[in-house]
């Protein structure tokens, strides 16, 4: 849906008199709304079935179909148009059937030109609002989609030491889960320095991949020269990509680069590139947005050797963090349309590694849901990493919420033990409750992160 489309709205006007119908429709159409109108209210129905419209203006009093059974009819396949009634006069009982339908507002003949303008104005806003609204929300979920998907696989990126295996697993991923099919995994060259390369890819053509090296802060493409720790963005490449002034071969088909550092500690590890790619509803900031945070996923597999293994458990801390702050935003803005009140937990799985180095984790994965949905009902589970998960509730007493989780841990624990003996893993558990203990994303997220158990 292009930016015209999004801002226009669309009117349906049923009235048995001829006449209002082309007198309301020529005012509308002037004021710039898209209008359809009808004398039969049947075709209307029919009309707004098929199409769906956004303003309905109707008639109280028609041979055919009455203004309120067709209101009734519509009010069956949706619950979100605008209605006003068109009337000479208005009783108590059309007024009481009127509010049982959600009717908002009365038009009475003879029209005031002025106070119609103005009251559907004030529907249009309240349109155009709960579109932006819903288009945030699809653009949210999309993104924790993309985002979970890579977390999908961190149960094994952290096991895996071959560097090669796990930049495939992750291209894999962003090309099946997200549909961007040329990708590639940048990496400092050992013997030279300060330059990048590309060390693994897909989509790519192989003589292009070969001569894609740039060294931050020295080197430009097309003209525009990669910061270090900066995002590059280039768009309308004109079907062909330099580096330092050199055509790169093969690059006819690359139309648009986005690169992005993947760091830790202020250090570029790499990139991930992305090439040739659009993402449906997405804006450019959008995009950018997203691989940031695919890349903090993505730092871990840079750190696949036993010394790095403390900064790995540092990294695995900011990223848990930094998906905390997307899910439970978006969590709180669904809860402060209903007025909800939201129950968060963070449970994380201790000794997880060590248990997994000889059996299979994943066996106990239903196994631990099933217990979280048992204590809990109407409960979002969504698994962070191997050994961390992140429990969403609504409505539920911070008392009973606690004693949940108390008995969910007991739960996990009995499930991994092995012959009666201690259990293999254990789990442990911090709460934060919204919004009478906290009120903002923030905060839930600094108290994850100030409870946050590293596993030894």
């Amino acid at each position: 849906m292009n930016e015209k489309q999004k801002n226009q709205i669309n009117i349906v006007i049923v009235d048995d008199e001829e006449m209002i119908v082309d007198e309301l429709g020529f005012f509308f159409e002037d004021k710039g709304y898209n209008v359809n109108g009808f004398t039969d209210p049947k075709d209307a129905f029919e009309k707004i079935e098929e199409d769906g419209y956004d303003i309905l203006f109707t008639d109280l009093k028609m041979p055919k179909l009455s203004g309120m059974e067709l209101i009734e009819k519509i009010r069956e396949i949706d619950d979100e148009i605008v209605i006003f009634i068109i009337t000479g006069f208005a009783t108590t009982d059309s007024a009481i059937e009127a509010i049982q339908h959600d009717v908002y507002d009365y038009i009475k003949k003879p029209f005031d030109f002025k106070e119609i303008a103005a009251a559907v104005k004030r529907a249009s806003e309240k349109i155009l609002l709960q579109r932006e609204n819903e288009a945030l929300n699809e653009k949210v979920q999309q993104m924790l989609s993309y985002i979970t998907t890579i977390h999908d696989i961190s149960s094994i990126i952290y096991q895996i030491k071959n560097f090669k295996t796990v930049s495939t697993m992750l291209m894999d991923t962003l090309s099946e889960g997200m549909e961007i099919n040329s990708v590639a995994i940048l990496k400092e060259n050992s013997e030279n320095q300060g330059e990048f390369f590309i060390d693994n890819y897909t989509g790519l053509d192989s003589d292009f991949a070969d001569e894609f090296k740039f060294i931050p802060d020295n080197s430009e493409i097309n003209g525009t020269i990669i910061e270090e720790g900066k995002q590059i963005h280039l768009d309308n490449l004109e079907k062909k990509v330099s580096i330092d002034g050199s055509k790169i071969s093969n690059s006819d088909e690359i139309n648009r680069i986005l690169l992005t550092p993947i760091q830790y500690q202020e250090s570029t590890l790499g990139y991930i590139g992305i090439f040739n790619f659009e993402i449906d509803n997405f804006s450019l900031k959008d995009e950018q947005h997203l691989f940031n945070i695919i890349s903090t996923q993505m730092v871990p597999i840079f750190f696949q050797d036993e010394k790095s293994s403390s900064n790995l458990q540092e990294i695995l801390k900011e990223q848990i963090v930094s998906t905390d702050s997307v899910i439970i935003n978006s969590a709180i803005k669904k809860s402060q349309d209903k007025n909800d009140s939201l129950s968060f937990a963070q449970i994380r799985l201790e000794n997880v590694k060590k248990y997994s180095d000889h059996f299979t984790f994943e066996k106990f994965t239903q196994k631990i849901e099933s217990i979280i949905k048992s204590e809990i009902p109407n409960v979002k589970i969504i698994w962070k990493s191997l050994d961390n998960i992140l429990v969403v509730a609504r409505n539920v007493s911070s008392v009973n919420f606690d004693l949940n989780c108390a008995n969910i841990r007991n739960k996990i624990e009995d499930i991994a033990r092995q012959d009666d003996e201690q259990p293999v893993f254990s789990a442990n558990y911090s709460v934060a409750i919204y919004p009478t203990e906290y009120r903002e994303t923030e905060e839930i997220v600094e108290h994850f992160r100030n409870n946050f158990l590293i596993t030894e």
